[in-house]
């Protein structure tokens, strides 16, 4: 039963959890399945990791039914893993007090119960004015509340209510433009980073109709504005930094995972300027981090860092020469790394610092001990060796790892083709670099020099730069 759904999502289940199902489980308004029950005391025997082998289907199948009926068993995991779906949507909705005021409001509407209609909506309203988050769902629940009035107003035949025609269009209006602005600001967030693109229909129209009319007040359409301009006009650093005077000034009307995504367009702006050659935003990224650190918003839903945030925080702060910073870091927050990750993660992001600080020998020993399950640590890993390798101009072990390491991009199909191309590019221009330094061609540098100058997207660019400096010189 190891792969079977019950155990996967039991797995996702904490203490309290686990508690609370088994409640709802024995509760004959939700079960009144024995078998399910008597299949679920003996799976909860092994919380949280549900890894042994004991949970063999003839062995749970022959603890069930007293004989190997696994035919009976897959029925009765079958149900256990419906009445955890439906758990599930039951725990998830008891968390959102709008959305129960929603349904008890339709309800209401549909039984005509005028009174407890409008003492709902009046609660309803209220509670919507006193939450300091008014993002896209904000719009959304106020949509549905206005339009719940209106639909009430055509089942009464009364032409009363019908001024809130204008304001539940107005809603959905602001709902539809905030969503449309976030999602157009990702999709040219990717076109700028990862050489895709897509098309944008409405969006030319959406930003048209929005500078003729005050934006300002709502929060959600005013940010991701800002971030569709930032994009659409990157010379101009106006709308990045009101995006940033934004988020000091209002990140109370924001939900964590919101304000997280906010900083993340920020800094992929940033990246997308320095990409073009802009070095200096290098400095935006890191006080981005910095001030995401400050906030606590470098963390997933269960208070862990993802591995790529841990990455890149500290390969900012090396190339900004934060030596000190990086140091630190690691080992302040290397606990918030998932356990199972954990040892790579502190093993890689140390090897680079080692690297920046001249220690090849322990940054190549580091890497030796680490072993990547994170396809970009990988890829990571493999560059940074071949920078060690150039480095100590050892010719045999640079050589053999370009070949090996253009071999498993050329066969990998899980790496994507930009990521793929970008580490292939990486190779060629490493391999370039190592030759003309070993040639002394002072002239084949500085036509090297002048190509890669303009070579958006090449990755470690100034790296590659400042060696054919070197080289020049």
């Amino acid at each position: 039963m190891l792969n079977s759904k019950p155990i996967h999502i039991l797995r996702t289940f904490d203490k309290n959890q686990m508690q609370e199902f088994e409640r709802y489980l024995h509760s004959s308004l939700f079960n009144v399945n024995k078998a399910v029950i008597q299949l679920f005391e003996i799976l909860k025997e092994y919380f949280p990791d549900f890894t042994s082998e004991k949970l063999n289907r003839t062995i749970v199948a022959e603890r069930l039914f007293g004989e190997p009926e696994e035919n009976k068993l897959r029925y009765a995991a079958s149900d256990l893993a419906k009445l955890l779906e439906d758990y599930i949507m039951w725990h998830e909705f008891q968390k959102s007090e709008a959305k129960k005021r929603l349904y008890l409001l339709d309800y209401y509407r549909k039984t005509d119960l005028e009174k407890y209609f409008y003492q709902i909506f009046d609660e309803a309203t209220k509670q919507q004015i006193k939450d300091p988050i008014k993002d896209s769902t904000w719009f959304f629940n106020q949509y549905l509340l206005e339009e719940n009035v209106y639909m009430y107003s055509q089942l009464k035949k009364s032409r009363s209510l019908d001024n809130n025609l204008q304001t539940l269009v107005n809603y959905l209006d602001l709902f539809y433009i905030s969503n449309k602005l976030k999602h157009s600001g990702e999709m040219l967030t990717r076109e700028a980073l990862l050489r895709v693109e897509y098309k944008k229909p409405l969006l030319s129209d959406v930003l048209r109709f929005l500078e003729l009319r005050e934006i300002e007040g709502y929060m959600a359409v005013e940010m991701y504005f800002c971030v569709v301009q930032m994009h659409l006009q990157p010379e101009s650093v106006e709308y990045y930094y009101r995006l940033l005077t934004l988020l000091d000034e209002n990140r109370d009307q924001f939900t964590r995972e919101e304000l997280v995504d906010l900083y993340v367009f920020a800094q992929n702006y940033c990246t997308a300027r320095i990409n073009a050659g802009k070095i200096e935003f290098l400095q935006e990224v890191f006080n981005l981090f910095k001030k995401m650190i400050e906030l606590e918003a470098i963390y997933d839903d269960v208070g862990h860092i993802r591995l790529n945030v841990f990455k890149n925080i500290v390969t900012v702060g090396i190339r900004l020469g934060e030596y000190d910073f990086v140091e630190q870091f690691i080992e302040n927050y290397k606990n918030k790394l998932e356990a199972d990750k954990r040892e790579s993660a502190i093993l890689y992001n140390t090897a680079w610092l080692q690297y920046a600080r001249r220690d090849f020998k322990s940054a190549l020993r580091l890497l030796s001990q680490a072993e990547f399950a994170d396809i970009f640590y990988l890829l990571g890993s493999k560059c940074l060796q071949l920078k060690i390798f150039y480095e100590t101009d050892d010719q045999d072990a640079f050589y053999a790892l370009c070949e090996s390491f253009y071999v498993y991009l050329r066969r990998n199909k899980v790496i994507a083709e930009f990521q793929k191309e970008a580490h292939l590019e990486f190779i060629k221009y490493i391999k370039q670099l190592a030759r003309l330094r070993s040639e002394k061609d002072i002239k084949g540098a500085e036509k090297l020099h002048t190509k890669l100058s303009e070579q958006v997207g090449l990755i470690d660019r100034t790296w590659f730069l400042r060696k054919l400096e070197e080289i020049k010189q």
